[in-house]
């Protein structure tokens, strides 16, 4: 075994265990955007850091002397103002104009507090429906950003026009987005979504056959893995007109970016069948070295896992977390992952968390913690916090009580990247509605 290897099974067995509760993640050493798990003897400071994506080390320091003290997580890639243009109107730049140390923060509070204080410590309003740049009366499905090369795209299921099928329909597109404008999705040239797929089946891949004669795919969003090129899951069904077929397996693609769409090449034929967790279909996350998989079981629990980032690709290299605690490799069936998987703190009393559809997950600048946004399928928008990828999590945090599924955040867009303002969106009957979420903590 590589001695790096070594390193990054005790540090992940640190951090999964009560331990971690004895780190923090004030600084961000090594500039990758993710904070830096550290631990503090006071003013002594030692950090794990990642110099590459399969290679840690331990970095020491005086707190009190080093100009490295300061730091905290670095900006994320873009800065957006609000000054003096509508609110569906976003100013993106191309790289932050803030300092890390410059971020407002806030602290936030337990669930019961977060009630109390709606419309005075924090804001939620309706910004609007997203709208196509060729067919105005388009109609989406299950619609998430992704951002390649700071670069964002929009990944869709379902998408056909709300006056019928004269615009074609797709079952998995994907179109960038407008960084000035977050309503907007631009879809080129593109009048007719019949032969759009970012991420189509595998020539390997068996061909629907009747009574179910089309392809049903849904699409993970993507994190970027190395410059320019990102990794994404996708359960491949056989379906009817009305959606409904059998399911045939997981695949993995390969994201990269067009002139004129984003590209999702897949990595070869089915990696698991019809039986096998739905890996990431739920959202997908670059953290701390590791790709981090989320997938719900049936409304109550998710499934998390997580491969390192240089073994992305590699379906074999993921593992998943037990009930128990323990990092358990290969894909489950979803029966056993229902039943023995979960995040940190559900198997021991802990929150167990909602989620139907898809779902989000980020670093939050400016709470400090990991935030993970989901819905109640139909009835709530909420999240839940935790200082790990992995959990415990605490919530709910109810947003809004809102018709809609498919609960997603879109970073990109925060005014200069502090995220004390988010924007969310929620879809209902193939209209996705976007929500500004303000926080004065």
């Amino acid at each position: 075994m590589r001695p790096s290897a070594c390193l990054i099974i005790f540090a992940s067995s640190v951090l999964a265990g009560p331990v971690h509760q004895r780190f923090h993640k004030r600084y961000d050493l090594d500039h990758n955007s993710v904070p830096d798990w550290c631990h503090t003897n006071g003013d002594i400071v030692s950090c794990l850091l990642s110099e590459s994506s399969s290679s840690y080390s331990w970095t020491t320091f005086i707190a009190s002397t080093s100009t490295q003290a300061v730091s905290t997580p670095a900006p994320t890639s873009v800065s957006v103002t609000t000054s003096a243009v509508p609110i569906a109107k976003i100013a993106a730049a191309t790289s932050s104009s803030s300092s890390a140390s410059s971020y407002p923060t806030g602290t936030l509070p337990d669930p019961k507090t977060w009630n109390s204080v709606n419309g005075t410590k924090w804001h939620v309003s309706t910004v609007g429906p997203i709208y196509s740049s060729t067919v105005p009366s388009m109609g989406w499905d299950n619609g998430r950003t992704s951002v390649l090369s700071n670069k964002p795209f929009w990944i869709f299921g379902d998408v056909l026009s709300l006056t019928g099928l004269q615009n074609g329909l797709s079952t998995g597109p994907a179109f960038y987005g407008t960084p000035d404008d977050i309503l907007r999705v631009d879809m080129g040239s593109h009048t007719n979504v019949g032969n759009i797929l970012l991420a189509p089946p595998a020539a390997s891949d068996p061909v629907p056959q009747d009574p179910y004669p089309f392809w049903g795919l849904s699409t993970s969003n993507v994190v970027e893995v190395s410059p320019g090129v990102g990794v994404g899951f996708v359960w491949e069904i056989w379906r009817n007109t009305s959606g409904v077929g059998p399911d045939r397996g997981l695949g993995m693609y390969r994201a990269t970016l067009s002139s004129e769409l984003p590209v999702g090449n897949r990595t070869g034929g089915l990696v698991a069948g019809p039986d096998a967790l739905p890996v990431g279909i739920m959202t997908v996350m670059n953290a701390e070295g590791y790709v981090y998989t989320y997938t719900n079981k049936d409304g109550s629990g998710i499934v998390v896992g997580r491969a390192a980032v240089a073994d992305a690709f590699e379906a074999d290299a993921y593992e998943f977390l037990t009930l128990k605690g323990a990092w358990v490799k290969g894909i489950p069936s979803y029966a056993d992952a229902k039943s023995n998987y979960g995040l940190m703190g559900e198997g021991d009393g802990g929150v167990v968390t909602i989620s139907y559809g898809q779902g989000s997950i980020m670093w939050s600048n400016y709470f400090k913690q990991y935030i993970l946004f989901t819905g109640s399928y139909g009835s709530q928008m909420m999240f839940y916090a935790s200082a790990t990828p992995y959990g415990p999590f605490d919530g709910p945090y109810n947003i809004e009580s809102i018709m809609g599924y498919g609960v997603n955040v879109h970073p990109f867009w925060s005014p200069d990247g502090s995220h004390q303002t988010l924007y969310v969106s929620s879809g209902w009957n193939n209209v996705i509605n976007m929500y500004k979420l303000d926080f004065d903590f």
